[in-house]
């Protein structure tokens, strides 16, 4: 009987949260066919480096659906000669490109994420990969340039590029956007985040809560059935809620309170840090945006989220992570998890308190 041929998955970005989420949600698919099998080409610039090997010995420990590999390739997406060899190794077998970026901080110039997305775009195009799945954002009005918060101004550039300039070349483009990443509320930063939040929003202000690891399954699910999701956007989020309402999950998953710092810390942080204050104003505007029905297929691209798979909400995340803390300390790995936590983000303790972030 013949070998299986490859159906390959690209994942950019694959060390990080969002990319090793998919994954692992990827090889825990069944097989896609009994003539294919799931692949994935975890990109990486060192496949010798900790966070890489951690990938592969994770893909281990998840076990996977029958018939699934993982497979790092180096490749760096700012030479795109590197690239380029990737897709010509995978050739026609290649089947879907995930493409994530890290977040470069507050307030940084992400000019990187705007050459790198539209390289990736564009040897898919070329090489009529069946379905290019981009991690976005959010918007926070209709009009793209109603932004002041420049990631998220370039990820609306992105999509923008995408959709009109090589979607009707053929690109097979679906926008996956991500809400808030509950990961932001733990670890170090997770007590000024929350605190930030907390006394820095309105009171009815609603955020859109999502963890990270349901990102990964939402993508899976796309390119599990890409066609239904061509062309399409979906948001990614639990629901919206109001700050308070993700403190009291946290307290009826945990039993006790959630860490923050005094709402005077808040207070004098808002002030000193203009990254900081750009982000609670960007949350007003989407609020106010999606409540006033501005964003008007909003709604539609939840639904479509949802019809893919379930997601956690903020409280059974929480338990979740209490649960999965517990039985770290049992076998003696609470150490590896925070260290996993610790600056996922590119925003750094020192970077929010001198207002350098």
């Amino acid at each position: 009987m013949a070998s299986p041929s490859k159906r390959i998955v690209l994942v950019a970005g694959a060390t990080g949260k969002q990319g090793r989420a998919t994954a692992r949600h990827l090889l825990r698919l069944p097989q896609p066919s009994a003539s294919e099998e799931w692949t994935v080409w975890a990109l990486t610039r060192n496949a010798g480096s900790t966070a890489a090997l951690s990938l592969l010995r994770e893909a281990e420990d998840t076990g996977g659906g029958a018939g699934s590999h993982i497979e790092l390739v180096e490749g760096d997406l700012d030479e795109p000669d590197s690239i380029r060899a990737i897709f010509d190794r995978g050739g026609a077998g290649i089947y879907g490109v995930f493409a994530v970026f890290a977040f470069q901080g507050l307030g940084a110039k992400p000019d990187k994420e705007r050459g790198q997305a539209k390289l990736l775009a564009n040897l898919s195009l070329e090489f009529r990969v069946p379905a290019f799945v981009y991690s976005s954002t959010v918007p926070t009005s209709s009009n793209i340039d109603d932004t002041t918060e420049p990631g998220h101004k370039v990820k609306r550039e992105i999509e923008d590029y995408c959709q009109t300039e090589l979607g009707p070349q053929g690109l097979n483009w679906t926008f996956l956007r991500p809400g808030i990443f509950m990961e932001n509320f733990e670890g170090g930063l997770g007590p000024i985040t929350t605190a930030i939040f907390h006394h820095g929003l309105k009171k009815d202000t609603t955020i859109l809560p999502i963890a990270s690891d349901d990102i990964g399954k939402l993508a899976a699910g796309i390119f599990a059935n890409h066609a239904q999701y061509l062309h399409k956007t979906l948001v990614a989020t639990s629901g919206a809620a109001t700050m308070q309402e993700v403190v009291d999950g946290y307290r009826r998953a945990t039993g006790k309170a959630m860490p923050a710092v005094p709402a005077f810390a808040a207070a004098v942080l808002l002030y000193l840090n203009a990254g900081v204050r750009n982000i609670i104003q960007q949350v007003e505007r989407n609020h106010e945006a999606r409540a006033s029905g501005e964003l008007a297929t909003f709604e539609v691209e939840v639904a479509l989220a949802r019809s893919v798979c379930e997601v956690q909400d903020f409280e059974q995340w929480t338990r979740g992570k209490a649960e999965a803390a517990a039985a770290a300390v049992t076998k003696g790995l609470a150490a590896d998890a925070a260290e996993g936590n610790r600056s996922w983000n590119n925003v750094s303790l020192f970077k929010v308190l001198t207002g350098r972030a």
